[in-house]
């Protein structure tokens, strides 16, 4: 399976559609990686920490969402290790 290039440095896209106020937001980590299960783990962690602390701040404390969520994928690039 081929995977496509990601592209070098920070890239913001904004894109606006519809009437309501809601928001999708997307990050991107690009960079070398050994694909361990220690490191899938901790990778893993992150997630569900990022997760709690947007929880945390955004709704519980600032009232400003009612749902958080977040997701995590780890892909190979090819011809990696």
């Amino acid at each position: 399976m081929q995977y496509p290039i990601p592209q070098i440095g920070i890239v913001k896209k904004d894109i606006f559609v519809g009437n309501d106020n809601k928001a999708r937001v997307y990050l991107e980590f690009h960079g070398e990686f050994i694909y361990t299960d220690e490191d899938r783990l901790r990778f893993k962690l992150f997630e569900d920490i990022l997760q709690l602390r947007l929880t945390q701040v955004l709704r519980e404390q600032k009232h400003l969402i009612y749902m958080a969520g977040v997701g995590s994928d780890l892909l190979p690039v090819a011809g990696g290790p």
